[in-house]
């Protein structure tokens, strides 16, 4: 399993304007005024125009030795989330999303103009991201399902107990920069709007209900969290 995807930017019209105001700091979405909500849709119209996005991800077998999750390739992880999240599964799929580079030269254009702009296409581009991993998740569950696999949710480097310097070894693994995605010294991505993933899938494992496990997260206050209540659609069945 190894393949390039593109991806819809339209499904950044669904991100719900209520979280969108959370992340400008209105604990009462509706106390935005009209000023506000028109900023929004335009800078959210602005976000989808500029987004290419798009996947690389590849499938593969592995083996676990104490808390080291090791591919055949000869990559190595050793983050304990990942290690916990598929030490029942029978494969995994490791993936990166990006929105492309046009949107980090949109969020540039509109910071050199306005700083609060800048921010809010930032927070939008941010949550579109995001919506597109879910996206690309949904449509391993629906190509797992009918090889007869479960998901789980993703885990990725950066997260608790998943050291970001496990980049490394899925840009590896992966070569993303043929999808136009580089790693820099520090273990950032250009473009910025980048996700890496990993999600194991197997035949006798507990199917994910969402993309992302927001029980192993301790955000309390997490944007994404909205997102999940709004777009999931269930892997349960």
């Amino acid at each position: 399993m190894e393949n390039i995807l593109s991806l819809d930017a339209q499904i950044g019209h669904r991100i719900p304007r209520e979280i969108i105001m959370r992340a400008l700091g209105y604990k009462d979405p509706n106390s935005a005024g009209d000023a506000i909500r028109g900023l929004v849709d335009e800078h959210l119209n602005a976000v989808v125009a500029a987004a290419e996005p798009q996947v690389i991800y590849c499938g593969t077998a592995f083996n676990i030795t104490g808390n080291r999750v090791e591919l055949p390739s000869g990559h190595v992880f050793t983050g304990k989330t990942l290690h916990q999240a598929v030490g029942k599964c029978d494969g995994l799929v490791v993936g990166l999303v990006t929105l492309g580079r046009k949107v980090d030269k949109a969020i540039a254009e509109a910071s050199s103009q306005d700083a609060f702009c800048g921010y809010l296409m930032d927070v939008i581009s941010g949550l579109l991201v995001e919506m597109a991993a879910h996206q690309f998740w949904q449509h391993l569950v629906g190509e797992l399902s009918r090889e007869g696999y479960k998901a789980t949710s993703f885990v990725s480097p950066g997260a608790a107990g998943f050291p970001l310097v496990e980049q490394r070894q899925v840009f590896s693994f992966l070569k993303p920069e043929r999808i136009g995605v580089s790693l820099t010294d520090s273990c950032l991505m250009e473009p910025t709007k980048s996700l890496t993933l990993i999600m194991g899938y197997g035949k006798d494992i507990v199917p994910a209900k969402h993309s992302h496990d927001c029980s192993t997260c301790d955000m309390e206050d997490c944007l994404i969290r909205g997102i999940h209540i709004d777009l999931t659609e269930s892997n349960a069945g």
